[in-house]
Order: C-alpha cells, then structure tokens, then sequence
C-alpha cells in the first residue's frame, strides 16, 4: 500500500520539507502550493501532507490543470493548513 501512494501523491512536509527537493517522500516539498503543481505536472491526483501546521502567506491557486487533485494528511498525522501570518514557508 505504501509503495502505490508513493508512487500516485505528492507529498509535503512543514517541518522538514523543502521546495528545493524533489518532491518524493524521501525529500518533500515544503509548501502546499509546490507539492500541488508538482502534482499536476506529474500526473498525480493527490498531496500527502505529513503532520504540522502549514502557514499560508497568499492562498492556495488551483486551476484546470489541478482538477481532481485532493488533499490528504500522512495516516496517523495531524496535518493543519492555516491562513494566520505568522511562520509563513514561502
């Protein structure tokens, strides 16, 4: 089951991510909005995000390209997404 969400998510990590990765579950991005294009371009129609609290500093943009993609958090994790400025990840 892990491999095949492995290889159909994009995920994100708040706390350890990085946009500069590449994506996988090995080096997550940070933001929503980089592991949503990321998915889009790559096909896949969802985003893991690992436990945390995701600081939005401008929404979250989702177009054509974004249809069917949904939204998941890590199994067991609490995944926030939070439009309060504060420690915003750009």
């Amino acid at each position: 089951m892990l491999a095949r969400i492995r290889s159909t998510a994009a995920p994100a990590d708040a706390g350890d991510g990085s946009d500069a990765g590449d994506g996988s579950f090995d080096a997550p991005f940070r933001c929503i909005q980089r592991a949503a294009d990321a998915a889009a371009t790559r096909g896949v129609k969802a985003v893991v995000l690992r436990g945390g609290t995701y600081y939005l500093p401008r929404p979250v943009e989702l177009g054509p390209r974004h249809s069917g993609l949904s939204f998941h958090a890590h199994g067991g994790e609490k995944a926030v997404v939070s439009g309060e400025i504060g420690r915003a990840h750009v």
